[in-house]
């Protein structure tokens, strides 16, 4: 893909735009991406309480649709993996038969690690 394309897709709405769990396929796209990246006052904020956070302790990243919450988690959860727990989106279960509130109860009940919970507005 060409730099003209690999804007195209960023520039929409689309798998390549938003970072959920993981890296996009094509390497220009995460190239791209990276050097497009604005550390915002938020994710220094959450930084810094990520930074300190204590055992049996959570933090909630709370937002809008679209306004970066999973792009921030993505990349903390990537650099603290097995340190912290992240829950990236308290909106959804897991389980077919569990609504998003009882995930979140049970995350809650079986939790050993500090934990990190993005959550949508709208659910809460």
């Amino acid at each position: 893909m060409d730099l003209k394309g690999v804007l195209a897709v960023l520039s929409k709405s689309s798998p390549h735009a938003v970072t959920t769990d993981g890296e996009p396929a094509d390497p220009l796209i995460r190239r791209i991406k990276r050097y497009l990246y604005v550390t915002t006052d938020i994710e220094k904020a959450f930084s810094e309480k990520l930074a300190a956070l204590q055992a049996n302790e959570i933090i909630f990243l709370c937002g809008s649709s679209g306004d970066g919450k999973s792009e921030i988690l993505s990349k903390y959860k990537q650099q603290n993996e097995g340190i912290v727990h992240f829950h990236l989106d308290a909106t959804h279960s897991f389980e077919p038969d569990k609504t998003a509130i009882e995930e979140l109860d049970d995350l809650f009940n079986r939790q050993d690690k500090p934990l990190v919970v993005g959550i949508n507005t709208g659910m809460l």
